[in-house]
């Protein structure tokens, strides 16, 4: 429902309402009320997921249980069968897959149930505004709840991430929901900034460099106070940000050297100095990296 829903043309569904379409005029008030609508999917993937594993669970089950009994009898070999039916979850935008997922194709089995979590918005905002705030603590709390019904039925849960998990990364917001109540292992990884300053092969701290992670979404005025205290510069989340996170650094100085790279170390991956960049978008998966020009030998 929901990609033709977003693809649909407003005007056709106004004509539609005004010639007293009941269906037209629902369409046209989840389209005004985007967060209700995805939420609304969200909790149907959920179900969904969880139906899935009910019904299929005895099916992978017998598959595992030959297996199984050779380390095990009886009723222990069957619910060492039934836990080996690993569930992995995934975060992405509505109606695809997203980066996590595509990178595991060729590891993933017949015996894997998927739980796709799809974000509630894909444009990233400060977290200060309010409906921004409320729609992702709606969307955690029902992507945990998901989550923990299956660790609850005894099944392993391999939750995905991009780069490292813990820097910046949406499985932080499950962990800290999470790790009360069952075990967590933390397998750590390469942070797209670690990528991202290799296929720029440009070093960036040297000697005594102080180095400043931020966020575009930082309101203008915040960016420049931030730079104006570092040596070298990473800003994330640039997206629609990038014209603000430029003006930034060339306030601040550092904008001479900068690099600009988008999609490191994927499909599409593009390196550029910033003053080479004249456009004032950028896609989510990009970065800017403002090397230091401290002591050196």
């Amino acid at each position: 429902m929901l990609v033709p829903l977003v693809s649909v043309r407003r005007t056709k569904l106004e004509a539609r309402a005004t010639g007293g379409s009941k269906g037209a005029r629902a369409a046209l008030h989840l389209l005004d009320n985007p967060t209700l609508m995805i939420s609304a999917t969200q909790l149907g993937v959920t179900l969904a997921s969880l139906a899935l594993g009910w019904a299929g669970e005895p099916t992978i089950a017998a598959l595992f249980e030959p297996l199984a009994s050779r380390f095990a009898a009886g009723s222990r070999a069957s619910s060492i069968a039934h836990v080996m039916a690993i569930v992995v979850a995934f975060f992405a935008k509505a109606g695809r897959r997203g980066n996590a997922r595509k990178i595991v194709d060729c590891w993933l089995k017949p015996s894997h149930v998927e739980l796709p979590l799809y974000y509630p918005m894909t444009n990233e905002t400060h977290f200060d505004d309010p409906p921004y705030r409320e729609a992702l603590a709606r969307f955690y709390k029902e992507c945990t709840v998901a989550i923990a019904s299956h660790l609850e039925a005894g099944r392993d849960v391999a939750l995905l991430s991009e780069g490292d998990p813990m820097l910046y990364g949406s499985f932080m917001h499950l962990f800290i929901r999470l790790r009360d109540n069952f075990d967590v292992s933390i397998v750590p990884g390469v942070s797209s900034i670690c990528g991202a300053w290799g296929v720029a092969a440009t070093p960036m701290t040297w000697g005594d460099d102080a180095l400043v992670i931020l966020p575009a979404t930082l309101p203008l005025v915040e960016l420049k106070r931030r730079l104006a205290l570092a040596d070298a510069a990473v800003i994330m989340k640039i997206g629609r940000n990038f014209a603000r996170a430029k003006e930034a650094l060339i306030a601040a100085g550092m904008a001479e050297g900068a690099m600009y790279v988008e999609r490191a170390t994927m499909a599409g991956e593009v390196v550029t100095p910033l003053c080479d960049k004249h456009e004032d978008s950028a896609p989510y998966f990009s970065i800017i990296l403002a090397p230091g020009r401290g002591r050196r030998p």
